[in-house]
Order: structure tokens, then C-alpha cells, then sequence
């Protein structure tokens, strides 16, 4: 956070150094939603940036796929004929070059009829196609909104010619398709509504922009996005699998994944080494807690632990359990998260952590395997990704 801050102060300082202080457009005032009667036509024009933002994605990927990757050229070469293809769109739509702002401030003003607008509409998407497909270097947030922009601009032109009086603002279709556009085919509604509005700097036609942004994603797709590698959901997400992982973890506790029913075997602190051994041997468990009279737990060992005092001690009957027992011994309560249980396995790699009874002066009630955390951990997260159906 602290470099994503420094590089929007230094951005902006230098910018209003340069350009001064202010919007990226200038809108009319009082350019605000209002009437209510208008909310039908704000329906339509959301079905209307759904069929447009298909079209969009459909020719953005369908020359990528179906004509510079079959071209038998090296790809260095490829941008070169997009460049070249651009360039001829340029020669007749020169308004297609560079981000359009100017071109989008104009719409705004309304100084654009609806057949410029429309043509500048399909030659951005045609342009932005042969630039970025081709392997050329370029963004598409920019072209989406000029793209929007001139669909909003054409709308709103038209529908003061077809129904007079019908909107107040025409020139509201503009911002309202910037947003709404781009939040359909990058599938962020959120951070279009908020980027517009802070560009025009109001807040006035947020519940249109609202309508259609939402309407457009739910219209189009997942699939059809500018961005492949969209995930659909966080847990999807390699940049936030591991906030995934401590966030179902913590909603988990012990007492719902430790086995009360496991026979564990218990060794006196006093019992001999050999006897120690005949009890081994008859135990299918790993760990062994070592415990005093009381039957409070005061230290635990492993088949390993007991290799090494076999390796210096043989098998001697001078030698107690506490003696190679490790402690002091890190347990968890049946209260306490998975989260916590797994940094207690990890903080010594273990493969087993006691659980003890904290009200009853931490005598032992059973032990927590690593596997069954993970098997916790697994079964959830396929609840989450694949939710059963209810049963009838």
C-alpha cells in the first residue's frame, strides 16, 4: 500500500503541476438523475451495451485466435500487421487514435450526430482489436470507456429524435456508458461506477450507472470478458488462496474435527524405558503424552524421540519417560480455531498436537492430527466451491 500511495502522489502532483487542478471532463451543470420515467430507457440501453460488449469480446479475442495466431509469420512480425491494419482504419477514422478523451468531452457536449458516434463506436473496437490481438502493446481501459461513451452518446441522440421530451439529459447516456460498458465486459461494477464519477466529478446519475452496470453483467457471460485469467471467486485466486486458507481455517474449531473416540495411550512419567518399549509396541499411535499421578500431561514423545534414547541408552531400565520426553508441550483447547492448530503443528513441524481441557487443570483429551485439518480444510472448501443442493 505504502508504494501504490507514493506513486498516486507523486502522479497526481505532477500532473496538476502541469494541467492544474481538475476533472478529466467537464460536465454540463445540474447533470443529475431525476425522473423516474427514464429508468426504461436506461433498460434498454443496458441490453443494448450487453449486445455490443459480445461483439466487443467476440472480435477483440476472434482475431487474436482466428487470424494472427494462424498467420505462418514469426510473432515479432505480427504487431506490424496490426499497426498496419490500424493504420488503415486511422486514414478514415482518425478519431480512433490515442485514448479519445477529447473525442468523449465533445460527445459530452453534444457536438457529435449519431451516425459519427456510432461509426466511431465499431472503429474503436476494430482499432483496439488490431492493436492489442496482434501482440501489440496497449491497455483496454481507455477504449472501453471511449467505446462506451460513443454507444451512450449515439443512444441518447437518438431517443431525443424518436421520442421528444422523453429525457431530460441526453448527454447523461455518455457517462452512464462509459461506466456501465466497461464494467460489463471487465466485469468490475464497482470500480467503473466509482472511476466515473470521480472523472466527471458528481455523483448525480450513480443510480442509472448503477441499473445498467449491473444489468449489462448479468446479461453477458462470464465468459465473455476482456480478461482470460478472471477468476470467478476468491477462493479461485492464487493472489488470495492464502487469505482464503486462514479465513476458512478460523471459522472451523478443534472440537469439530478431533477424534474424542481415539484410544490414546498415556505413559507415566515414571515408567521404565523397557516398558515404555513393550507399549510401543503393541500401539498403533505415533505420539505418547507423558503424564504425572495426576494424569496431567507434562511432556510428549514420538517413535523418533524414542529411536534417539534407544541410539544413546539402549534399552536401559534406568531410564524414565520424562527423561526423553519433550517439554514444555504445545497443545490447543477444543475451543480454539484451526488456524491456530496449524501453526502449532507447524511452529515445531509435527505431524500431531495434543488437545487438552483447559477447565480441567489441562488434562489431555485427545490429539489433533495434521491430517485431519487438512481433510477439515479440503471438505469445506468443496462445500464452498460445489454447494449441495437442498434436499426436498
Amino acid at each position: 500500500m505504502i508504494p501504490c500511495f507514493l506513486a498516486s502522489i507523486t502522479s497526481y502532483s505532477v500532473f496538476a503541476a502541469i494541467f492544474g487542478q481538475g476533472l478529466a471532463f467537464n460536465t454540463p451543470a445540474g447533470l443529475e438523475f431525476h425522473r423516474v420515467a427514464e429508468l426504461p430507457l436506461y433498460l434498454i440501453f443496458a441490453i443494448v451495451c450487453s449486445v455490443v460488449g459480445y461483439l466487443y469480446v467476440l472480435v477483440f479475442y476472434g482475431l487474436r485466435d482466428r487470424l494472427f495466431r494462424k498467420l505462418p509469420i514469426p510473432n515479432a512480425v505480427k504487431p506490424a500487421i496490426g499497426g498496419l491494419m490500424l493504420g488503415v482504419v486511422a486514414l478514415w477514422l482518425p478519431h480512433t487514435m490515442s485514448g479519445g478523451y477529447g473525442w468523449i468531452q465533445l460527445a459530452i457536449d453534444r457536438k457529435m450526430t449519431a451516425g459519427l458516434l456510432l461509426i466511431l463506436c465499431f472503429g474503436k473496437i476494430v482499432a483496439t482489436s488490431c492493436t492489442i490481438s496482434s501482440g501489440g502493446s496497449g491497455g483496454v481501459f481507455a477504449p472501453s470507456l471511449f467505446v462506451g461513451a460513443m454507444l451512450g452518446g449515439a443512444f441518447g441522440t437518438l431517443c431525443e429524435q424518436l421520442f421528444p421530451g422523453a429525457i431530460e439529459h441526453p448527454e447523461a447516456f455518455v457517462l452512464v456508458g462509459m461506466g456501465s460498458f466497461f464494467a460489463g465486459v471487465a466485469r468490475v461494477p464497482l470500480t467503473a461506477m466509482l472511476m466515473v464519477c470521480e472523472m466527471s466529478g458528481s455523483y448525480g446519475l450513480l443510480v442509472p450507472l448503477m441499473l445498467v452496470s449491473i444489468i449489462n453483467m448479468a446479461l453477458l457471460s462470464s465468459r465473455w470478458t476482456l480478461y482470460e485469467e478472471q477468476v470467478t471467486a476468491l477462493v479461485d485466486s492464487p493472489a488470495h488462496q492464502g487469505d482464503f486458507i486462514v479465513d476458512v481455517l478460523e471459522q472451523m474449531h478443534v472440537r469439530e474435527v478431533m477424534d474424542s473416540k481415539r484410544h490414546l495411550d498415556l505413559v507415566p512419567e515414571n515408567m521404565p524405558l523397557p516398558q515404555v518399549l513393550q507399549l510401543v509396541a503393541t500401539s498403533k499411535n505415533v505420539y505418547f503424552p507423558v503424564v504425572d499421578t495426576k494424569g496431567i500431561m507434562v511432556g510428549i514423545f514420538s517413535l523418533r524421540d524414542l529411536r534417539t534414547a534407544l541410539t544413546g541408552y539402549r534399552n536401559d531400565s534406568l531410564i524414565l519417560a520424562t527423561d526423553f520426553a519433550s517439554s514444555p508441550v504445545l497443545t490447543v483447547t477444543p475451543e480454539d480455531d484451526l488456524h491456530k492448530a496449524l501453526r502449532r503443528l507447524t511452529q515445531k513441524n509435527i505431524d500431531e498436537v495434543p488437545v487438552i481441557d483447559a477447565e480441567d487443570g489441562g488434562r489431555i483429551i485427545a490429539i489433533l492430527s495434521r491430517r485431519d485439518v487438512n481433510t477439515a480444510y479440503h471438505n469445506r472448501v468443496t462445500e464452498l466451491q460445489h454447494p449441495v443442493s437442498e434436499q426436498v
